[in-house]
């Protein structure tokens, strides 16, 4: 599995794709910790942040070891549900739409509104699963000189019965609004790109586990928008699509992303419908008992709780060297610190 998440295959080949996501993404982070030359304290902030030294408060979507290990939990859970369900036919949701598009210089994040959107989608379509909003940045769409594009979208691993009507992913896309004729309404793109995409996951492409791992990745990875080939207007396909790319993915914007991370709690971008939010709360708990866990190894280790410290003070000398103005994230929905989302600098 070199080429990542460019194939599907098996459970084993998606905790290669998982593992190499979140080391890719980290590894951008320890080269913009470096370019920033910071002092001792900064640098414990970080670690805390990222998880592999104690932070007091809740866990934070920041921390890669617990979502990682999170991820993973997720992946047993659905792997175990494909085994023991012959009866069951899963699908692989991505949606778009506008209110997820941000600049990253003064980024509103729909989290709420997405979040909604994700729900009620899935239950028009009459999907159990799980859903998760995703931000990666598109990089050949700036912003008119305001910044580079940061796109927040929606991941849906979604089942239902193989007996069920409708089951089809031309049945579902229909379910969702799509129509030839006439663009749905809650899901849209300015990119020109096909704003409702649904896969139904045959053997030939991947086991659910897999998708399972697509969805809980980490942005180690780029977009870009490409035109399609070949494209006809009287196809009813979109005229670009989005492809994926590290060109121009620099470690600074990956470092803007951590940022936000910083401040979500950990299960802020996901949820679940029907027996995926059972899932995900046993998947929950298992965290908690493997935070427990690692709590206590730290404790037995001898390492300090990173005490509080000024986190809009601490962001803004990430951009320091950087000639734009970049404002704190304005999150419409919970956060760890309520102080970034109320303070814009």
């Amino acid at each position: 599995m070199s080429r990542g998440f460019g194939k599907p295959e098996t459970r084993d080949s998606a905790l290669v794709a998982l593992k190499k996501s979140y080391a890719e993404f980290w590894k951008l982070i320890q080269k913009q910790i470096a370019k920033l030359n910071s002092d001792e304290a900064d640098r414990d902030r970080f670690s805390a942040l990222l998880g592999t030294t104690p932070l007091g408060g809740q866990l934070r979507l920041s921390d890669l070891l617990a979502r990682y290990a999170f991820a993973k939990f997720v992946i047993d859970e659905l792997q175990h549900l494909n085994q023991v369900s012959d009866d069951l036919d899963f699908y692989h949701l991505t949606l778009l739409a506008e209110e997820g598009d941000m600049s990253d210089r003064e980024p509103l994040f729909a989290l709420r509104l997405l979040k909604r959107k994700a729900d009620k989608a899935m239950r028009k379509a009459g999907l159990d699963g799980i859903y998760v909003i995703e931000v990666q940045p598109l990089m050949n769409w700036p912003q008119k000189g305001e910044g580079r594009t940061l796109l927040a979208h929606v991941h849906v691993l979604g089942w239902k019965k193989n007996s069920a009507p409708d089951n089809s992913a031309a049945d579902i896309r229909r379910a969702l609004g799509y129509d030839r004729r006439r663009r749905n309404l809650a899901w849209s793109s300015h990119f020109g790109a096909d704003p409702i995409v649904v896969r139904h996951l045959t053997l030939e492409k991947g086991c659910p586990s897999f998708w399972a791992a697509y969805l809980l990745k980490v942005p180690h990875n780029a977009k870009s928008r490409v035109p399609r080939k070949n494209y006809e207007a009287t196809s009813g396909k979109s005229e670009f699509k989005l492809r994926t790319t590290s060109l121009g993915y620099r470690p600074e914007l990956a470092m803007r992303l951590l940022e936000l991370f910083a401040q979500l709690p950990i299960f802020a971008t996901i949820g679940g419908v029907g027996s995926g939010a059972a899932i995900l709360g046993r998947c929950k708990n298992r965290l908690k008992l493997w935070d427990a866990q690692r709590q206590a190894g730290w404790k037995k280790n001898g390492l300090k709780e990173v005490p509080p410290f000024d986190e809009v003070e601490f962001w803004q000398h990430t951009h320091k060297r950087r000639k734009a103005r970049y404002l704190s994230f304005f999150i419409d929905g919970p956060t760890v610190a309520p102080r970034i989302r109320r303070q814009r600098r």
